[in-house]
């Protein structure tokens, strides 16, 4: 799902509009409404799963209501982990075969060997050229 909102913006002012008094200004934002919309799973490309095959939303939505913020805030979140198993039958159920599973669950595999790899690489270089390495503040 995701989360779309409208909103009503509400700015205190003064009078006297001084720096100092600027300063002390408060700005204020308010949300009344929660736009939910629902978006089928489908396989996807990330590989920062640690097994099984990654999901993405679909770019279409299935349907969008508008909630009031409080009446959605009350209602519970929704888990946002899944497990590999999860996962492999939901992409099943929104019909992905068996062979586009099985090569989303091998590119996975690749693109993280890919980042061990330059990670280590990146180890060696930094171990083997010191003066290279920049610190950050």
């Amino acid at each position: 799902m995701t989360y779309n909102s409208s909103s009503s913006f509400t700015e205190s002012s003064t009078n006297n509009t001084s720096i100092s008094d600027r300063s002390l200004t408060t700005k204020r934002v308010q949300f009344s409404t929660v736009k939910v919309c629902s978006h089928a799973l489908i396989v996807g490309d990330n590989p920062a799963v640690s097994k099984g095959v990654p999901l993405t939303l679909s770019w279409s939505s299935d349907w969008c209501e508008t909630f009031p913020l409080d009446q959605h805030e009350a209602s519970g979140k929704v888990p946002r982990k899944m497990s590999p198993y999860v996962r492999e039958q939901i992409a099943q159920n929104a019909g992905a075969s068996k062979q586009l599973l099985m090569q989303a669950r091998e590119e996975v595999r690749e693109i993280q060997r890919s980042r061990e790899l330059a990670m280590e690489v990146g180890f060696w270089e930094r171990i083997r050229h010191p003066e290279m390495v920049h610190k950050r503040f």
